[in-house]
């Protein structure tokens, strides 16, 4: 149960030390950043992630890439969004509780108000 909002909530918790997150992946690369194959896979993931999380009208808060897990699964790079601590629904709030400042957009960092449409 969600804490803030009182609702039903499902959780998935990864366990693996072949996990991490993008950042960590990036920084332990060998090459000069990730290939043009992985870089799609990860968009891809994401932005079906995205996807999902507008129709539902779910804000996540704190999209970054230490959020964003890497795995490798039946000999592919998988990625899942992760750490929903600062997601709400749109119609709750309109504005977020929780989020990193270097990853937020102007429009918060100014203070100014946005709308569900710019979700």
């Amino acid at each position: 149960m969600d804490h803030k909002t009182m609702e039903l909530v499902a959780i998935k918790v990864i366990r693996s030390k072949e996990r991490k997150d993008l950042y960590k992946a990036l920084k332990e690369t060998t090459q000069q950043g990730f290939s043009e194959r992985e870089v799609r896979k990860f968009a891809v993931d994401v932005l079906k992630c995205l996807q999902m999380l507008k129709k539902k009208r779910i804000v996540h808060g704190d999209l970054k890439p230490d959020n964003i897990l890497v795995h490798n699964k039946d000999n592919d790079v998988h990625t899942a969004v992760g750490d929903f601590g600062g997601s709400y629904f749109v119609k709750s709030r309109d504005q977020p509780l929780i989020h990193t400042k270097n990853y937020s957009s102007p429009e918060m960092l100014l203070g100014k108000r946005w709308t569900s449409s710019a979700v």
